[in-house]
């Protein structure tokens, strides 16, 4: 997270060159981690992607109370870690000047969106992390 805001903090200042995170989710058998490094410079715009992007934390409690698409106890289990993941986040998310959010008709496709992604990993001869496997599901 510190990175993260660092990163964010430059930009925001206009540096010259900025040193951005990458991330190669094929590292160590597909639990992921920082990749080599490419200095950027002079940087106008900088797009930060992620499932989760400028998303708040909700109470516990809301996540309890029965709904449409928390019906599965994975699919409760699987709100409460994404929420519960969500408190670390809200520095960078204060950082942001804009935000583009992209809704799906159903949060489970984010599940069906990784499982893809994983499996072109593995097609081009990658390691991936399963997705119940990375959820403890």
């Amino acid at each position: 997270m510190g990175l993260a805001v660092k990163t964010l903090q430059l930009l925001k200042e206009g540096a010259d060159e900025v040193d951005p995170p990458r991330f190669d989710k094929s590292a160590f058998d597909g639990a992921g981690d920082r990749t080599d490094p490419e200095i950027c410079g002079p940087i106008d715009v900088a797009i930060l992607e992620g499932w989760f992007v400028g998303t708040q934390p909700v109470e516990h409690s809301a996540l309890q109370t029965p709904r449409e698409f928390l019906e599965a106890s994975e699919d409760r289990q699987f709100a409460q870690v994404c929420n519960d993941n969500l408190r670390a986040y809200q520095a960078i998310w204060q950082l942001l000047d804009r935000l583009i959010i992209l809704n799906p008709k159903d949060f489970r496709l984010s599940k069906q969106w990784r499982q893809e992604a994983e499996q072109k990993m593995i097609a081009q001869g990658k390691r991936a992390c399963a997705i119940a496997k990375l959820l403890n599901l």
